[in-house]
């Protein structure tokens, strides 16, 4: 009985994203998560100076006010104001704190549903199918919370929608939620990859990954290890989108929680490549066997070590070839001292730091970010809930003012097919998404039939 409730789990969680699609900002539990971590980051920083005050000190963010058309709309100012976050220059200590902020960040989030699961088998007034049921029911309702394929497929149709009508404003502006890039200078051909580049590489990060290790957690220890598993990867992976960032900040303070994130997310990306040829073979005007051929060839054309390998995949099933130079808008801060003289030039803030920022643009994962930006630029940009200047009255304070660059990145191509690529590509890659995102699924089931039966 036990076999057949778990795999009937996954197919209930997409029909209720189907009907459902995501829970409102302001309720969603990742969106509470951001909240909690950026809360848990101030005071893991704030102990920096405790532990190590010789190479602590406060560095103070001075925005100047500036006109400049951003990736997510045509016009929108920086206003004055002051933001601080304690740096360390001991990247040991960096890196040990931001350990210890992962793991109370996710700590609550996971451990809170298992308590829910023991009292309700602790609840021996309780007729076992009732309890049987109940722990079902909130396993359910964890794994659905983790998955967002109907949130990638309408941000996806929100693209494609004004690229038929050659609305070229409008669909800048759609492709702007989903990717890091600067949208501004985009052609038609150029918003419909960018688009398809997001679909592809998120179908993994918003879905597959949590239907794999919600089916490993089931396998392994029942209803707890699912709910264990699919909520660690949501965590890691949520922490990954708002730490997981190459600049001073996060060079080192972010490094286990993307590392983790890469770890969790290795081998569900790698089994996307197989799911996608066999949801390619199903679905029409697509090649599988372009989507095998180019998605093996081309499996490790990204710097990070798991995008790639469904983006090439996509590329080929599609006949498009993606990747190549992308442009962002990009921020560095002058140090100045106290008596305003520039001393030296800090490295510069990349809104795309890696090549993975359009990663969980549109998943759950982005309610964090969304709800912790208030913003239309970035995290990166809107470095919000850091220390003011009581905090750091202890610290040494080196005032920095911002400065907007732009930035070019060659990244490489992947996929041997055409570059102009259209509406009905983006069309086709929602269509590639959902069917790949049912094999997988399926591809689960059987997993856990044979292991569990």
């Amino acid at each position: 009985m036990d076999t057949i409730l778990y795999i009937c789990l996954i197919p209930l969680a997409l029909l209720l994203d189907k009907v459902f699609s995501e829970l409102p900002t302001q309720y969603h539990p990742v969106a509470i998560m951001g909240l909690w971590a950026t809360k848990v980051e101030k005071l893991a920083r704030r102990l920096l100076l405790y532990i190590d005050k010789k190479n602590t000190h406060a560095i103070n963010t001075k925005q100047i006010k500036k006109e400049h058309k951003s990736t997510q709309n045509n016009a929108s100012n920086i206003t004055n104001q002051e933001q601080s976050y304690m740096y360390s220059e001991n990247k040991w200590i960096l890196r040990f704190s931001g350990i210890l902020a992962a793991l109370v960040s996710v700590s609550p989030f996971i451990l809170a549903p298992l308590f829910i699961i023991a009292l309700i088998n602790l609840s021996t007034f309780l007729a076992v199918e009732v309890r049987e049921f109940l722990i079902f029911l909130v396993t359910l309702l964890c794994l659905y919370l983790c998955i967002a394929p109907h949130s990638l497929a309408k941000h996806a149709l929100n693209v494609s929608k004004p690229l038929e009508k050659n609305d070229i404003i409008a669909a800048r502006k759609a492709v702007s939620a989903i990717v890091g890039r600067s949208t501004k200078d985009l052609d038609s051909f150029g918003i419909a990859r960018a688009c398809v580049e997001s679909v592809g590489e998120n179908v993994t990060d918003s879905t597959l990954s949590s239907i794999f290790w919600a089916s490993i957690g089931l396998i392994l220890y029942s209803y707890a290890g699912g709910v264990f598993f699919v909520l660690l990867h949501r965590c890691f992976n949520t922490l990954d989108a708002m730490w997981g960032k190459r600049n001073e900040k996060y060079q080192y303070f972010g490094t286990f929680a993307a590392r983790t994130d890469d770890v969790l997310n290795y081998l569900p990306a790698r089994l996307s490549l197989l799911s996608i040829v066999i949801a390619s073979y199903f679905t029409k005007k697509t090649m599988y066997k372009e989507a095998l051929r180019v998605g093996y060839t081309y499996r490790y054309a990204h710097n990070s070590p798991n995008s790639a390998w469904s983006e090439a995949a996509f590329a080929g099933a599609l006949g498009l070839k993606l990747g190549g130079p992308v442009s962002y808008e990009s921020f560095s801060y002058k140090n100045v001292t106290h008596d305003n003289t520039v001393k030296n030039d800090l490295t510069t803030h990349n809104i795309a730091a890696n090549s993975n920022i359009a990663q969980n643009s549109i998943t759950n994962d982005n309610l964090a970010k969304n709800n912790i930006e208030n913003g239309t630029i970035s995290s990166d940009t809107a470095e919000k809930n850091n220390f003011s200047n009581d905090n750091i009255a202890n610290a040494d304070l080196i005032e920095k003012t911002l400065v907007i660059n732009k930035l070019e990145v060659n990244y490489p191509y992947f996929g041997d097919g055409t570059l102009e690529a259209n509406a009905t590509h983006i069309r086709l890659a929602i269509k590639l998404m959902w069917n790949c995102v049912w094999v997988f699924s399926i591809l689960s089931c059987i997993f856990i039939y044979i292991l569990t039966f």
